[in-house]
């Protein structure tokens, strides 16, 4: 059985080595085709406030939408911010606040 501990610890091994390894790519398909990225989809919703933290903490990592997009099939519209990663993740912030996935 894993713990909310045990989950926390899996998601963060996985998002950081997938940071590291993929950071410098720029496009997207490299960033969205490595394992860890798709492990971290297959994890779920309850990834989600863990993602919300990562933002939050500066994660500046180029595919966290894409990441999001793919978990909830759903999200905010980001109009003509969809190419400004800074933006792009300020608006995820909100998103994830009103749906109770995040909170500062």
């Amino acid at each position: 059985m894993n713990t909310g501990s045990e989950f926390e610890s899996r998601f963060n091994q996985l998002f950081d080595e997938w940071k590291a390894e993929t950071g410098h790519f720029s496009m997207l398909p490299l960033v969205c085709g490595h394992p860890n990225f798709q492990q971290l989809v297959a994890m779920g919703k309850p990834v989600a406030p863990l993602i919300y933290k990562k933002i939050i903490a500066g994660s500046g990592i180029y595919g966290v939408g894409e990441m999001l997009w793919q978990i909830f099939e759903e999200g905010p519209n980001f109009g003509q911010a969809a190419n400004n990663m800074d933006k792009v993740e300020k608006i995820w912030l909100r998103w994830l606040e009103s749906n109770g996935y995040g909170d500062r």
